[in-house]
């Protein structure tokens, strides 16, 4: 997305709240978003490098392993390397890097993150349980009204 369009992003819905990786991206956005006026408090940042690192590691290889065959019709797909652990690297990263290695041709973020939604594979880790609902519970403070916060 253009940077000139993140102050748009305020007149999307009534209140927008936003939850950013933590990398280097997810750092670049904060600071964009900070620019154009964004509230700090309305800003959550996950506490992995991607959020397909929340998820259970081997229901996401096998999805993107599956819209990868699909990407490249015809190609023998090499054996996938296991995920690193879900605080090191994305892993949306680490698997594009590696099928670019292969010479294929790598699945869109979307592509695999509908997949994964579609199949009922979207399913979190029981390590990130605890991250998830400390996301769910800034998300929910940034986007109550103060007026409407209990004291």
């Amino acid at each position: 997305m253009q940077s000139d369009f993140y102050p748009n992003l305020e007149t999307e819905g009534a209140l927008v709240a936003y939850a950013l990786d933590d990398d280097a991206g997810g750092a670049e956005i904060k600071s964009r978003l900070l620019l154009a006026g964004v509230p700090a408090g309305r800003i959550a940042k996950l506490s992995v490098p991607g959020v397909e690192n929340l998820l259970e590691a081997a229901s996401y290889r096998k999805t993107f392993l599956g819209v990868l065959a699909e990407c490249n019709p015809g190609k023998r797909l090499p054996n996938a390397p296991t995920l690193s652990s879900r605080k090191d690297r994305s892993w949306a990263a680490e698997m594009e890097e590696w099928t670019r290695a292969a010479g294929m041709r790598p699945p869109s973020k979307v592509a695999v993150a509908s997949r994964l939604l579609q199949d009922g594979q979207a399913i979190p880790s029981a390590a990130s349980r605890k991250d998830l609902k400390r996301l769910h519970e800034t998300l929910t403070r940034a986007l109550t009204p103060v007026s409407s916060r209990q004291a």
